[in-house]
C-alpha cells in the first residue's frame, strides 16, 4: 500500500468514527462508557481499601470505557493529520 492509499484510508477511517459519533448508535456507546466510567468512580469511593481485588475490578473498568473512547478519538485525530499531508504533498 503506497503511502497515498495509506492516508486516505485514516482519513476513511476518521470520518466514519467522526459520523459514528454523531449517530445515534454511536451516541449510546459513547454514553454506556461514561456511564460505566462514572459507575466504577463511584464504587472506588466507597469500596472497602482492603479489597484489592475489587479496587483492580474498578480501575480495569474505568481504563476500558476510557480505552474506547481514546482509541475513537485518536482515529479523528489521525484522519486531521492524514488530511494535513495530503495537502501538504498537494501544494
Amino acid at each position: 500500500m503506497s503511502e497515498l492509499d495509506e492516508l486516505n484510508a485514516q482519513i476513511i477511517l476518521g470520518d466514519r468514527v467522526d459520523a459514528f459519533f454523531r449517530d445515534d448508535i454511536g451516541r449510546y456507546v459513547i454514553g454506556v462508557a461514561k456511564q460505566e466510567e462514572d459507575a466504577a468512580v463511584e464504587q472506588l469511593k466507597t469500596v472497602d481499601p482492603a479489597d484489592e481485588k475489587k479496587i483492580r475490578e474498578l480501575q480495569v473498568n474505568i481504563k476500558i470505557a476510557k480505552a474506547a473512547i481514546t482509541w475513537l478519538n485518536e482515529a479523528i485525530i489521525m484522519a486531521r493529520e492524514a488530511e494535513q499531508q495530503l495537502d501538504q504533498i498537494d501544494d
